[in-house]
């Protein structure tokens, strides 16, 4: 059995108490795979570590919707726990 780590920050940091179950649960998932990414040595040209994961992807393993998906990734943004670049069109 795998466990995915949860920052306890995200419960008692106020700068993110508004963040929703979904968002949380969500930015394990990107914890999740930044770790893969970092063992792979995924970065781009600036050093940092690249994560490759699809709305549709994390949609369908929180069982969201395209919308609900699309705000917990906003939230995440809105607080600066993701970046994201766009790889082409209609790709994020």
């Amino acid at each position: 059995m795998t466990y995915l780590k949860l920052p306890k920050q995200l419960f008692t940091n106020p700068q993110y108490k508004d963040l929703s179950a979904n968002a949380k649960l969500l930015y394990a998932l990107l914890l999740d795979r930044q770790s893969l990414s970092k063992s792979n040595n995924m970065t781009d040209d600036e050093g940092e570590i690249v994560v490759y994961f699809k709305r549709s992807e994390a949609g369908k393993l929180l069982n969201l919707s395209v919308r609900s998906t699309q705000k917990v990734f906003e939230e995440l943004k809105n607080v600066r726990l993701l970046r994201e670049k766009p790889q082409g069109i209609g790709k994020t």
